[in-house]
């Protein structure tokens, strides 16, 4: 099984987090590093992939809660299409 693990409280930028899925998963190089490419990436997955997302109540940074919840809504909508595709969230 492919897992990516995701931690919203880390220091990285969105597009590391987005190269951090790509290489994790292994997407094809002409990955777009963008929600719409994510979902078309994950939509294609034929093995059994699995998406930690740890969410942290606290964090004090509104343009990073509104990414990972954007994050997480691309990959829960995934994972209601495709069975190969699990979102795991966990909450700190």
């Amino acid at each position: 099984m492919a897992t990516v693990k995701i931690r919203e409280a880390s220091d990285a930028s969105e597009q590391e987090i987005f190269q951090q899925i790509a290489k994790k998963l292994r997407f094809p190089s002409y990955f777009g590093n963008n929600f719409a490419a994510l979902e078309d990436c994950l939509g294609d997955m034929t093995e059994s992939t699995r998406v930690d997302v740890v969410r942290y109540r606290d964090d004090p940074d509104p343009k990073r809660r509104a990414f990972f919840g954007t994050l997480c809504a691309v990959v829960a909508r995934v994972a209601l299409e495709n069975p190969n595709v699990h979102l795991t969230m966990y909450e700190k």
